[in-house]
């Protein structure tokens, strides 16, 4: 409790300090999982699927900017819940 009671006017102090965040370009690179959360249907339907990200943005002097992200994540279909059709990853 006692840290607590440090920290915490700390940290709402440091909130108050106005600073500069200026990102001229940026690119990044993410790799992971995508583990399936809903009602039992699509969990049902759906395994755990790995996944790929990117970003990549840009400002000029002026001020304007642009930001583009791309998103991959093949889903891995479970075995028999689409007979027939294989399009798992």
């Amino acid at each position: 409790m006692r840290l607590l009671r440090v920290t915490l006017p700390v940290a709402v102090g440091l909130m108050g300090v106005r600073g500069a965040a200026h990102a001229e370009t940026f690119g990044e690179v993410q790799a992971g999982i995508a583990n399936p959360v809903g009602n039992s249907d699509w969990t049902n339907l759906v395994s755990t699927s790995f996944k790929l990200a990117g970003r990549l943005g840009f400002t000029i002097p002026q001020g304007i900017g642009a930001a583009l992200q791309l998103d991959w994540t093949p889903i891995n279909i479970n075995g028999d819940t689409a007979p027939g059709i294989d399009v798992s990853a």
